[in-house]
C-alpha cells in the first residue's frame, strides 16, 4: 500500500490569510473614508456657521450705516452744531467772575455752588454764619456796577439734630442763600485785562 505524503502547504490556508488581509485593508479604507466624511461634514458646518455670522454682521453694518445717514440728515445734528458754535462764540470768563464775586463776600461767606443759567445769568449758592451777612452780600451785589440785577431766591438755616452727640456746645447754625445774578456788559470791560480761564 502506498502512502501519499504531501509536504507542501495546503492552498486553503494561503487563501484564508489572503482573504483576512483583504478584509483588513477594506476595514482600514472604510474607517479612513468614514473619518474623512465625518471631518468634512464638521468643516462644512463650521463654514456655514461662519458664513451666517458674516451675513448677519453685514446686515448689522448696513443698518448702522442707514441709521448714521438718518442721523446726519436729522435737524437735531444741526441744532447741536449751532449750539456748539454759539457756546464757542459766547464764552464767559469764569475765573475773573469768581474773583469779583468773592471780593464782594463778607469774611465768613463761602461759595458752595456756581452755575450759568443763561448767557449772562449766574446762580450762586453761598453759605454764611448769619442772615445779616446774606443781606450784606445782596447789598454788595446790587451796588456793583457790573451787575445789572441781583435777587435772593431762597434763604435756609441749616440746623443739626439735637440728639447728635458730636455737636459742640456753642454750635452756630449756618445760613445758605441762593442768589440769581444778571451780569452786565460792563463786566467784559472790567475783566478785559484779567487772565482768567474760559468757562467750560
Amino acid at each position: 500500500m502506498l502512502v501519499d505524503i504531501n509536504l507542501l502547504p495546503q492552498k486553503e490556508e494561503k487563501s484564508r490569510s489572503l482573504l483576512m488581509l483583504y478584509i483588513l485593508i477594506v476595514l482600514v479604507l472604510a474607517a479612513g473614508l468614514f473619518s474623512i466624511f465625518y471631518f468634512s461634514s464638521l468643516t462644512e458646518k463650521k463654514v456655514n456657521t461662519v458664513q451666517q455670522e458674516i451675513t448677519a454682521t453685514k446686515q448689522l453694518l448696513e443698518q448702522a450705516k442707514m441709521q448714521l445717514a438718518d442721523l446726519s440728515q436729522s435737524p437735531a445734528v444741526n441744532q447741536l452744531e449751532n449750539a456748539v458754535k454759539w457756546a464757542e462764540q459766547n464764552r464767559a470768563k469764569t475765573v475773573p467772575l469768581l474773583q469779583h464775586l468773592t471780593a464782594l463776600l463778607p469774611d465768613r461767606g463761602y461759595i458752595k455752588n456756581f452755575s450759568f443759567q443763561l448767557p449772562q445769568t449766574v446762580k450762586l449758592t453761598v453759605q454764611f454764619d448769619t442772615n445779616r451777612e446774606a443781606a450784606y452780600f445782596l447789598n454788595n451785589l446790587n451796588e456793583a456796577e457790573w451787575i445789572t440785577e441781583a435777587n435772593l431766591e431762597s434763604l435756609n438755616i441749616q440746623r443739626l439734630e439735637e440728639d447728635n452727640a458730636d455737636l459742640p456746645e456753642k454750635y452756630v447754625p449756618r445760613t445758605v442763600a441762593v442768589y440769581d445774578i444778571k451780569i452786565g456788559e460792563k463786566f467784559a470791560e472790567l475783566s478785559a485785562g484779567d487772565s482768567g480761564g474760559d468757562a467750560s
